[in-house]
């Protein structure tokens, strides 16, 4: 199906002529814009390739981009072989070389740039395109297509089917008496007037004259673009445009969702993360549990092993106390209680007299003999005749001189069963040496005994 972009179904009349040439060839002489009112976007759809002519840079730009395969021309088409001055009149078809027509539209409301832009003959374009025939050849020149078909020249291509806007750029009035006669003499034939343009086929094509005979109808069986500004598509181009505005409002929203999406996927993810985190957190919790519980098993069995070892105690002590009570009942024991009481008796006695004859340590005996001692040793200080009598009968009895040691000194007595326990009372010197120094000891004790008693003294008063 064929789809149609131009203004006045002109792409829709060379289809028809046209639609048995697999991927053919064409020149647009005023192409605009690549696509809006284009007589070549269908055919361009449909696998052909072509040259665009189209001075204003605007427009040229817009067509290199949309159709990067294709050749763009960005010049004028005349005669002249100087720079032709322009009057171009911004994103509009009204572009002209023609200061008249330039001045009528400014009348009207429009406003352009003037500018000088290359020219070029339409001979030189014919010439570029001699490895391809030339299938059809559109020339829309806003008041110039006079100048463009003089530039054809000796040039001997000749295309298939041509179609020339036929009326003035500012009324309806047909213009085509003015340059018909350079296509007639080149071997072209009228074949059709939609309004607007004028179709010539050439002679060699005179069998596609018939394709020319009804205007575009449902035939046909095209579609409407919706892309073309004629009223024909008024209503169809409205609705595109409310469609391209629900687009833009459903693509918004639609970028709104993905961005909300894209938070959503965020949370999610942090959720993701917080579960796992949780997860091996529940796994070390379990861990733990798992070893409590071995740790609670392991105490409760040795609590087991406590109550039965108690358990099994107690008996043995249930069955001990039992079997001594049962000795305490007896005959026999009651029978040995005075042996018992005896046996006490001679062992208190046995420690007592050791205790009077060793003069042991925190015994009684000790303790008495120490104070006796002591009143002994004040009195023999305070008489130098009972002094020189103590000190002889020490030295004449080492045995009495031990015992008064042990009395008097806080050191433990001498074990006379030790193997370095001095056997007369001797460690080591003379009897004159422990004289001396057992002399020294009382006095020491003596010297202590008043110091302590003026302190008391003191205290009293």
């Amino acid at each position: 199906m064929f789809i149609s972009y131009a203004q006045n179904f002109e792409d829709v009349m060379l289809w028809r002529a046209l639609k048995d040439i697999q991927n053919g060839f064409y020149i647009d002489i005023g192409a605009q814009d690549p696509t809006v009112d284009s007589v070549s976007r269908g055919f361009y759809e449909k696998g052909w390739r072509g040259v665009h002519v189209e001075p204003t840079p605007h427009h040229a730009g817009m067509l290199r981009k949309d159709r990067p395969d294709e050749v763009v021309i960005e010049a004028a088409v005349g005669c002249g072989t100087e720079p032709l001055h322009f009057f171009d009149f911004l994103e509009t078809g009204l572009s002209t070389g023609d200061r008249s027509l330039a001045e009528q539209q400014r009348l009207r409301g429009f406003e352009y740039k003037e500018r000088n832009v290359e020219q070029i003959s339409l001979g030189s374009i014919l010439n570029r395109a001699e490895a391809h025939v030339v299938h059809w050849l559109k020339i829309d020149v806003e008041g110039m297509e006079d100048q463009v078909l003089a530039s054809w020249g000796d040039c001997p291509k000749r295309p298939w089917i041509i179609v020339v806007e036929a009326t003035s750029p500012t009324n309806e009035q047909r213009n085509d008496s003015e340059w018909a006669h350079y296509l007639v003499q080149r071997g072209y034939r009228f074949a059709y007037f939609d309004g607007l343009n004028a179709f010539y086929v050439h002679q060699s094509q005179g069998e596609r004259l018939s394709s020319f005979a009804a205007p575009p109808n449902v035939f046909d069986r095209f579609f409407f673009s919706g892309k073309s500004t004629s009223s024909f598509c008024g209503n169809l181009t409205s609705k595109i445009s409310y469609l391209e505005i629900d687009k833009h409002t459903l693509l918004s929203k639609i970028a709104e969702n993905d961005i909300y999406a894209g938070s959503l996927r965020l949370k999610v993810a942090e959720l993701e993360s917080d579960i796992a985190e949780n997860d091996i957190y529940s796994n070390s919790l379990d861990v733990k549990v798992a070893e409590l519980e071995s740790d609670k098993a392991f105490l409760q069995a040795r609590i087991d092993g406590i109550e039965t070892a108690f358990k099994n105690e107690q008996e043995v002590r249930s069955s001990l106390e039992a079997g001594l009570q049962a000795i305490y009942g007896s005959t026999s024991w009651k029978l040995t209680a005075p042996i018992r009481r005896g046996i006490l008796v001679i062992r208190h006695f046995r420690h007592g007299v050791k205790g009077w004859i060793f003069l042991r340590p925190n015994t009684r005996p000790r303790r008495v003999c120490s104070s006796i001692l002591r009143l002994v040793y004040r009195y023999a200080a305070s008489n130098a005749w009972a002094m020189r009598l103590a000190k002889r009968l020490l030295k004449i009895n080492p045995g009495l001189e031990r015992l008064v040691r042990r009395a008097l000194s806080s050191a433990p007595a001498y074990d006379r069963y030790a193997p370095d326990s001095p056997k007369y009372g001797y460690s080591n010197g003379s009897k004159a040496s422990v004289t001396s120094d057992l002399e020294t000891l009382i006095l020491e004790r003596l010297n202590a005994a008043s110091i302590a008693r003026n302190q008391k003294d003191a205290t009293k008063k």
